[in-house]
Parts: structure tokens; sequence; C-alpha cells
């Protein structure tokens, strides 16, 4: 089924609490940023706790989406 999606949420990946409340939200689509909300030092850690937001929190019907570094930008695969 295709729903409307009215609106969107942008949370920073890094920050376990935002993921939580992005969650709860009742946004259409939520994605992590993993990106542009992230420091570079923050980069690995966020993507452990993204993996950890869509596995383990309840989304409901939310679209969930996740928004990646490109693989030639700094902390994209270190740190």
């Amino acid at each position: 089924m295709t729903r409307a999606r009215r609106s969107e949420l942008a949370t920073p990946a890094s920050n376990e609490s935002m993921c939580a409340a992005a969650a709860r939200s009742d946004a259409d689509l939520v994605f992590l940023d993993l990106e542009d909300a992230c420091a570079p030092s923050m980069k690995k850690a966020a993507r452990g706790i993204a993996v950890q937001a869509f596995t383990e929190l309840d989304w409901g019907r939310t679209t969930r989406a996740v928004r990646v570094n490109g693989l030639d930008t700094r902390g994209a695969t270190t740190t």
C-alpha cells in the first residue's frame, strides 16, 4: 500500500535520545543522518547507533531511511 509522505524528519544518527524521539514522532518518514549531522569523530559510533535504532525501536508505520556518507568523505569508513 502506498502512503503519502507529508512530513520527513532528519535526525542525527549520533544521538541515541534523538533517534528514540524520532521513532515516537508522527513523521511519515524519518531518516537517520550519518553525513552532515555527525561530527567526523562520531561517524563510527553513529553507524552502530543507527543499526540499533532501526532494529530495536518501535517505528510503527514510519518509513525509515539512512543518509550515508560517500566513501570518499572524511570519516566515512574510519574513525
